[in-house]
């Protein structure tokens, strides 16, 4: 996810310490520009469901966009 990102911060399931050591040893792993490119093609064929924007959360809950910063 750093590949695509630097800003982007996953946040996985961790229900026990293994899990919380599994998921931390992951930013070990390096992929190479074509693995990379492998994974995004792979990913795209798989249907999305539910809220994945912020724009569409807003909307979900009745702020809008253009209201975000405010309360």
């Amino acid at each position: 996810m750093l590949k695509k990102s630097p800003v982007v911060i996953p946040i996985p399931a961790m229900r026990t310490d293994v899990r919380i050591e599994e998921n931390l040893s992951s930013v070990n792993v390096e992929l190479t520009d074509e693995e990379y490119e492998q994974l995004e093609k792979e990913l795209s064929k798989i249907k999305i469901y539910g809220n994945r924007t912020i724009a569409e959360s807003l909307e979900y809950i009745g702020k809008g966009k253009e209201n975000f910063n405010k309360k």
